[in-house]
């Protein structure tokens, strides 16, 4: 940062260090920051720890882990910290904890608000263009002869405007900055809504309007995207779940600007643009009821709390209220703008997909990547399988066939589904910190995580089947058991999310089966005819009663075996699996082994 820069930073300190908060994700961890001018990233815990072991004589004060207990404690002491943070961060802002906004995840500011109350056609002018495309489902904001709503809002006798009107806004449709807006399948007639919200800081409970504004915390934007496609019918009217709450329809932030920054919120400019072109330019001084009184009512109706939203409206300029109308498309970039409080950007795209990904690894057996893959690359939209990798070299198989994947772990971080093969290479696999890593990370969000043979030994060293029931090869039963699994001798295994199959059959099995409930029973067997699949051996079924432990020897000798043999070595970074292994380590593993 120039020196100049730095001097004004440390001029404005002395005066007192506007800041905004945010949430933000790191590594896997989510945390509260600080934010000074859009860019620089404070994390209060660790800036508050080198403060407090600079200032020995100072009072140690907390640091809440998220946005909700930061806004609860904010008026008892822990905003004044805060301050002080944001004074030391802005006279050296590439110290005290403080890091570039890009190389963080933004998150929504308030992860989890109880409550979500949106204001309807709270401008004047939106009123009018809203009643010109539906004059009968949409609440008017002209004068007229509302009366007194007993408990809710009493009216005086002068005042000529509509009672205030709030709906919910379902809290799933919560995205951040950055994330995208996906338009619904059979859906197109999408449209915007550029909004200042307010953030609740204190309960409230029938609060009067003079005392509203001491139950904010801060105000914040939020785009509150609209389906103006309707339900097909006019049963009981609008549909306002229909219109407003599906998902990705609330994006929320970047940050938020506690109220001490903003004197008049009453007295901003409000802006939005669609990929470059200005479409809404207003002022929040066009509110037909104010932010306060919107926070009144609201508090009649039911309890607000701490980081819970209330959107205060859309200004006028909406798509559907053009001739001809215009409507968000995939491809669009939305941007919210509001005068003190930031900029709310979000990418449009079209419905998102449902990736399975299946895991490559070096010396992986093809089979067991084969059998799912031409299962569920026959489903239809959304889900799309591909094979990811650490990188997208091609990857050697037993077979001697390579395979190329498709993406790279980085590019699938959060599959909807996530499938290990097994393979000689799976003992090298366990100790690869590329895939252990990419396992546990996609495992957390994914909503099936399974296997094929002994691609179960790669799960169970993650940790992620301690305690659960899974299968694999049966040769390498007790490898599993010893890696905390509880090992159950059947073709596949469901244990919550986690599908293990035991073999290359058995991983279509797993695959059609995955595929019926992800779909329908048609669907399924449209597939298996299809792959011309039918599931009866010509020797007919295992008897397991002539299987002991020579031809458990026997199938030892495959390459699977020959890997544990060496796993001494092959494992030597991952101590812990040797323990568990009963498996006297052999030195460090080699790049190569490390690589697998």
């Amino acid at each position: 940062m120039p020196a100049a820069a730095t001097a004004l930073l440390i001029l404005a300190a002395t005066a007192g260090t506007p800041f905004k908060l945010g949430t933000f994700e790191r590594g896997g961890r989510t945390f509260p920051a600080i934010v000074l001018e859009d860019r620089w990233v404070v994390d209060i815990a660790a800036a508050n720890a080198e403060l407090e072991k600079r200032h020995p004589d100072w009072k140690r004060v907390a640091m809440p882990s998220d946005m909700k207990g930061l806004i609860a404690r904010y008026d008892d002491g822990l905003g004044e910290r805060l301050r002080v943070i944001a004074r030391e961060a802005a006279a050296t802002p590439r110290g005290v904890a403080a890091q570039e906004r890009t190389a963080l995840r933004v998150r929504p500011p308030v992860l989890q608000p109880e409550t979500m109350v949106n204001a309807a056609v709270n401008y004047v002018e939106h009123g009018a263009e809203s009643a010109r495309i539906s004059p009968t489902a949409t609440p008017t904001a002209s004068p007229s002869p509302s009366q007194s709503a007993p408990g809710l809002w009493e009216r005086r006798a002068d005042d000529p405007r509509p009672n205030p009107y709030l709906f919910l806004k379902a809290r799933s449709a919560l995205i951040a900055d950055g994330e995208a807006i996906r338009i619904p399948p059979g859906r197109d007639r999408i449209d915007w809504e550029c909004e200042m919200a307010v953030v609740v800081g204190r309960p409230a409970d029938h609060v009067p309007v003079d005392h509203a504004r001491e139950h904010v915390f801060g105000y914040t934007l939020e785009h509150d995207v609209s389906d103006r496609g309707g339900r097909g019918d006019s049963r009981f009217g609008s549909d306002w779940l229909v219109a407003k709450s599906h998902d990705t329809f609330a994006p929320v932030g970047p940050f938020i600007v506690p109220k001490e920054f903003i004197p008049d919120p009453q007295n901003l400019a409000i802006r939005f643009s669609l990929s470059g072109t200005v479409m809404q330019d207003s002022s929040t001084a066009r509110m037909t009821h104010t932010a306060d009184e919107m926070l009144s009512y609201a508090s009649n109706i039911l309890t607000l709390r701490p980081g819970d939203i209330i959107s205060t409206g859309s200004p006028a300029g909406v798509g559907s209220a053009r001739n001809p109308p215009i409507f968000m498309k995939p491809g669009d970039v939305a941007a919210c703008t509001i005068e003190g409080i930031g900029t709310l950007t979000n990418p449009v795209a079209g419905a998102e997909e449902k990736v399975i990904a299946l895991v490559a690894f070096p010396d992986l057996t093809l089979l067991d990547l084969v059998g799912p893959l031409q299962v569920l690359k026959a489903l239809p939209a959304p889900y799309r399988t591909v094979v990811v990798g650490a990188t997208r070299d091609p990857v050697p198989t037993d077979s001697g066939v390579a395979v190329t994947p498709e993406r790279t772990f980085a590019e699938v971080p959060r599959p909807y589904a996530v499938i290990v093969p097994g393979g000689p290479g799976s003992v090298a696999a366990m100790a690869s910190d590329a895939v252990q890593d990419y396992l546990r990370a996609a495992a957390s969000g994914a909503e099936v995580v399974g296997s094929v043979c002994t691609g179960a030994l790669v799960l169970a060293a993650t940790g992620l089947l301690d305690g659960r029931r899974a299968t694999t090869h049966w040769a390498y039963s007790s490898e599993l058991e010893k890696l905390g699994a509880r090992y159950v001798r059947e073709r596949w295994v469901e244990d919550g999310k986690f599908i293990t199959a035991g073999g290359v059959s058995a991983g279509i099995d797993m695959a059609l089966a995955l595929a019926e409930r992800l779909t329908d029973r048609a669907t399924a067997e449209r597939i298996q005819l299809g792959i011309e699949y039918d599931p009866h051996p010509p020797l007919g079924g295992i008897d397991w009663s002539r299987v002991g432990d020579a031809e458990r020897t026997r199938q030892r000798q495959g390459g699977t075996g020959r890997r544990l043999e060496d796993a001494g070595r092959l494992l030597a970074d991952r101590p812990d699996l040797l323990r568990r292994l009963g498996i006297e380590a052999k030195g460090d593993a080699s790049p190569r082994g490390r690589e697998r």
